[in-house]
């Protein structure tokens, strides 16, 4: 029941946004070409462009929003605000 390293793979967002742009269909695990996954040092990147890339002000600025005028729009905009900030999906 333990996962092995290999058994679960990253696939690259900017690969699937490319895809679907084409109006692919996502094939099975076993056919995708290998520059559609993620390696573990480009995932590294990502992760450490994230930690820099983090909008502290506009996430605290959200969240006052929230709290002053809790409602779904503004629950959307903070949320935003912590996932929104970066236009390359893949680092």
């Amino acid at each position: 029941d333990k996962v092995r390293p290999g058994d679960v793979r990253l696939i690259s967002l900017n690969w699937l946004m490319a895809l679907a742009e084409r109006g692919g269909v996502l094939p099975r695990r076993q056919d995708l070409p290998e520059e559609a996954f993620l390696s573990s040092e480009k995932l590294r990147r990502i992760e450490q462009g994230a930690r820099r890339g983090f909008d502290y002000a506009g996430a605290e600025e959200a969240q006052e929003r929230f709290t002053r005028e809790p409602s779904p729009s503004s629950y959307l905009a903070y949320v935003a605000s912590l996932f929104g900030r970066k236009r390359n999906p893949d680092g």
